[in-house]
């Protein structure tokens, strides 16, 4: 799949193309990314595994390694936004 968009509490889910191994990041924008920044790291994982589990049907428990949470609206750097650039631009 290339995006997944769910009703759950995490809507969009995508894979990681390039990853070492399967991977799967969720991304959040806006009120909804805060709501999920005040869950917590361990909370919010749980609630992605948990809305992983009934869309696939499979205890992704199983295969999980780690997770991670990345609260931008928290970085005094980015201040919630965020950029990137498309490979070989590196030196624009």
């Amino acid at each position: 799949f290339t995006t997944l968009s769910t009703d759950g509490k995490l809507a969009t889910y995508w894979p990681v193309p390039g990853a070492n191994t399967p991977t799967i990041m969720v991304y959040q924008g806006g009120a909804v990314a805060q709501r999920v920044a005040s869950m917590g790291e361990t909370v919010a994982i749980d609630t992605a595994l948990d809305e992983l589990t009934k869309l696939f049907q499979v205890d992704v428990r199983a295969h999980f390694l780690k997770g991670r949470l990345s609260n931008w609206h928290a970085d005094p750097y980015s201040l919630g936004a965020y950029t990137h650039s498309c490979v070989g631009m590196g030196d624009a």
